[in-house]
């Protein structure tokens, strides 16, 4: 257990409980074990939501842009709470290979498919977590985020059941990823369905 981690959700979590309050539904989704946890990302605040609706029981390893990790303070913050970075305008293997060593060592992954902040959840999710997912084997949790975050209002932080995309053959092709990243934001997106 990170204790850096589990400090920070709690004294966080008491902060923003205050006036960004947060719901979650499907708690109870959450498998034991390695798991690929993919949201919608509308806010800066998504991140952090996401960590307290999982609660300190459930720590994740967030994949953050490699950006943010070289901001001074900052980024020792991020890699003190287990976060890494990804250089998203590259494919960056040093990225995918961290992410790859938690998971086989059955911890969490957090990311957001689509790359960065959407307003509208219209851009396309990239590949990066059907590479993931179809490579370790693990199961993909979806979660929505609501999209408008309110002030001094609940905020859904909805967790979907996990699910293991297929691949057809033995080696996947960068169409197969195509359309496993399609196919995990539509889901991601109907779990938002009627809750905005």
């Amino acid at each position: 257990m990170n204790r850096f981690y589990s400090g920070a959700v709690t004294v966080v979590g008491t902060i923003l409980s205050l006036f960004l309050p947060w719901e979650t539904e499907g708690l109870d989704h959450i498998p034991p074990g390695a798991v690929l946890v993919c949201g919608n990302h509308n806010s800066n605040w998504d991140p952090v939501l996401v960590a307290l609706a999982f609660t300190k029981r459930h720590p994740l390893h967030f994949m953050e842009r490699v950006e943010l990790t070289r901001i001074p303070v900052l980024g020792t913050i991020i890699k003190w709470l287990g976060a890494f970075g990804v250089d998203r305008g590259h494919s960056d293997l040093g990225a995918i290979r961290q992410a790859i060593q938690y998971l086989k060592n059955g911890e969490t992954v957090m990311m957001f498919p689509q790359g960065g902040r959407e307003k509208d959840n219209h851009k396309e999710a990239k590949t990066g977590a059907a590479l993931l997912a179809l490579r370790t084997g693990v199961p993909v949790l979806p979660v929505y985020i609501t999209k408008k975050k309110r002030i001094f209002r609940k905020n859904k932080v909805i967790i979907g059941h996990p699910y293991y995309p297929q691949k057809t053959g033995k080696w996947s092709t960068a169409e197969e990823y195509r359309l496993v990243a399609g196919d995990l934001m539509n889901r991601i997106i109907a779990l938002g369905n009627g809750h905005e």
